[in-house]
């Protein structure tokens, strides 16, 4: 494993983010939640204020 392997730890592969694409386009789905944005987009529907402190979190995370 090289190092820029073990930094991108938990990132979509670019064959998982075509696939999720497609899926998504194939089924008319104008919005497409993509990997780790599924959870964002349903914390933000529940309560926006903690979607936002779980954003930053993540951001400042990284």
């Amino acid at each position: 494993m090289t190092a820029f392997q073990k930094s991108n730890k938990g990132m979509l592969t670019p064959a998982q983010l075509a696939d999720e694409f497609w899926a998504g386009f194939l089924n008319d789905r104008y919005e497409i939640q993509i990997g780790k944005t599924k959870i964002l987009h349903f914390a933000r529907r529940v309560s926006p204020a903690f979607a936002d402190h779980l954003a930053r979190t993540i951001r400042n995370a990284e």
